[in-house]
């Protein structure tokens, strides 16, 4: 007997291919959704959301989102602000992973926003706490790190933004 085209495995007969593929794409986009490449480093792919070449944060705020996740984790904290923190910041990219390009899109990933804005507040807060013999001079760093991501990312929106955004903006159309 001759055998025609691809064959299923053992796995595919067991569970149906569309479950497998539709729980990969949404596995895929929740994971997406915490990579720095979409946090940090690159944003959202699309031109009208985001800055080209801008992630989400600034680079530096990495470093505090894990400093807050870690002293979130391991100071003494109301236990459920705790266990509500954590849950948020688990659950509130799921919508957005069940839609197409869900991980690296920002406006529908708009939830997750506050948490990680808490959890960088926390992290700034902690370090401080943690150096608080050079307080100031930590404080003094953190701020003048913020002002020199806050000049990059003027320079990338007002000089770079206009020229690689404007056929997401369809310009030249009458």
């Amino acid at each position: 007997e001759i055998k025609f085209g691809a064959q299923p495995d053992l796995e595919s007969r067991v569970a149906p291919n569309k479950f497998q593929w539709w729980g990969g794409v949404m596995l895929k986009n929740y994971l997406q959704t915490f990579s720095s490449q979409f946090l940090f480093i690159n944003g959202d792919l699309n031109a009208r959301h985001a800055v080209q070449g801008a992630g989400e944060f600034y680079k530096i705020e990495g470093l505090f989102i894990l400093l807050g996740l870690v002293f979130l984790l391991t100071r003494p904290l109301d236990r459920k602000l705790r266990i509500f923190l954590l849950l948020w910041l688990i659950l509130a990219p799921i919508p957005a992973a069940m839609t197409r390009d869900g991980g690296s899109h920002a406006t529908r990933l708009f939830f997750l926003l506050p948490v990680l804005v808490f959890l960088t507040a926390y992290g700034i807060y902690g370090l401080v706490g943690v150096l608080k013999n050079q307080r100031k001079l930590v404080s003094l760093g953190i701020v003048g790190l913020y002002f020199v991501s806050f000049l990059w990312y003027q320079h990338q929106y007002w000089v770079h933004y206009p020229w690689h955004s404007q056929k997401w903006w369809h310009a030249g159309f009458k």
